[in-house]
């Protein structure tokens, strides 16, 4: 029997971000033989809106799939909770601005809510009271010298238009079209780095039945599909519209290779019947490791070595494109001396450097995922992934800085991860798989 050695990531497509640039990519070596990060590399927090704005139903928003998922089926998220509040950033957003300018990061990812612009989903009617508030964001960001990294969707599908059938309709193609072209109009002469859709193979499970995954359909091997092709075309179609009707008036950046990645998976030939269908096609099950530590979300084992193994396959596979981490992150349960998380990042971010210097990879960006504890949709807020620690129970949802928070403003302030922390080699990793490589 052979067995494959395969990396668990959520590819998002070469987004297409407007102008093409060279960029040639170096790495300082220092004394210590700690690799530097380079002048022109960037470093960024995420968010996205379901999980952190709340204010579900304010100022005209509509109504997406999360809010009728966790309204309809509260049991289905492991501690029955929901995003209504979340962290409040509809209301504290200009704090979290001065959290990210504290740190001392470049970008900030965040995503517009579809339905707080277009509440029925549709361009015929537009809430001013959302542009508004993205208005706000954007320009305060700005203030800081922080640029904008805009996801377009990030799995809050506005409820009307599922109740047209969703993303297995491709009549959403248009829907998305219309979407898009409505966000260049109204940011793009700020907004300089775009994401169309974010984890699409996610999106997909909501409509191939698994549980906790909105809008929870059950058509495995029919849904799915549908809705992958869908998005796909879609993606396309905001890509063409900028080209078209933008791109000469609009000074954009370049294309790039959005990586989410937080973990690594191994791969071998089936010999059982695979339960999801997609792996059935595949031929393939994918196995994990138990010798290597976890973190709250059962999905997240630390691996830091597949992250420079999956650096190297992109840049094999697709000509060393320049690749911006979109994603990158740790769960645990909250508390403010998070070691692991730590950890993790001083790792990871090791393993990234030696991907950029040893394997010649143009990483030109790395995002931690997240600035907040937020809700993490099926695991609700027992899992948290935040920089900052959010007190769910306190109305007024105080930020306090986690350990992580601290060491990550130290890794942008000095451009290098702390000596201090133990070195860890690729060939000799901690966590030493047990499975037959």
């Amino acid at each position: 029997m052979k067995f494959l050695s395969a990396c668990e990531y959520e590819e998002a497509a070469p987004w297409r971000v407007f102008l093409l640039v060279a960029m040639l990519m170096r790495v300082t070596v220092v004394a210590n033989n700690t690799f530097r990060f380079p002048q022109n590399f960037s470093f960024s927090a995420a968010t996205s809106s379901y999980q952190v704005e709340g204010g579900w139903n304010e100022d005209g928003k509509g109504v997406n799939i999360w809010d009728s998922e966790t309204h309809k089926h509260p049991e289905l998220i492991s501690d029955f909770s929901n995003g209504d509040v979340a962290a409040d950033s509809y209301h504290k957003y200009t704090e979290d601005i001065k959290l990210l300018k504290d740190l001392g990061v470049q970008f900030y990812r965040f995503s517009i809510s579809w339905p707080r612009i277009l509440p029925n989903g549709h361009v015929t009617l537009v809430n001013q009271a959302g542009i508004h508030y993205y208005n706000n964001i954007i320009n305060g960001l700005l203030a800081y010298g922080i640029q904008p990294m805009v996801t377009m969707y990030h799995w809050d599908l506005p409820q009307a238009l599922q109740n047209l059938g969703g993303w297995t309709n491709i009549y959403m193609v248009e829907c998305f079209e219309d979407y898009a072209r409505l966000l260049y109009k109204l940011f793009g002469d700020r907004v300089r780095w775009w994401i169309t859709i974010n984890e699409p193979l996610i999106i997909s499970q909501g409509y191939a039945g698994e549980k906790g995954r909105a809008p929870n359909i059950n058509a495995p091997g029919t849904g799915d599909y549908l809705t992958i092709k869908t998005m796909v075309l879609a993606h396309a179609r905001a890509y063409r519209v900028y080209l078209r009707e933008f791109k000469d008036t609009q000074k954009g950046t370049w294309d790039f290779f959005g990586l989410n990645h937080y973990t690594t998976v191994w791969a071998l030939a089936a010999l059982r019947e695979p339960v999801d269908l997609r792996m059935k096609d595949f031929g393939a099950e994918r196995i994990q490791d138990p010798s290597c530590p976890r973190g709250s979300s059962k999905w997240l084992m630390t691996v830091p070595w597949g992250f420079r193994k999956i650096l190297r396959w992109i840049k094999q596979k697709y000509n060393n494109p320049p690749v911006f981490v979109t994603e990158c992150g740790y769960s645990d349960d909250g508390r403010l001396q998070d070691e692991e998380r730590v950890k993790y990042y001083v790792e990871y971010l090791r393993e990234m450097l030696k991907a950029m210097y040893y394997d010649g990879c143009n990483v030109i960006g790395f995002t931690a995922w997240t600035l907040l504890d937020s809700f993490e949709w099926r695991g609700g807020y027992r899992e948290r992934f935040g920089l900052f620690y959010v007190n769910f129970s306190d109305p007024t949802r105080p930020r306090i800085a986690k350990e992580s928070a601290r060491v990550y403003k130290e890794i942008v302030r000095t451009w290098q991860v702390p000596t201090r922390y133990p070195q860890y080699s690729y060939d000799t990793q901690e966590c030493s798989p047990t499975i037959p490589l």
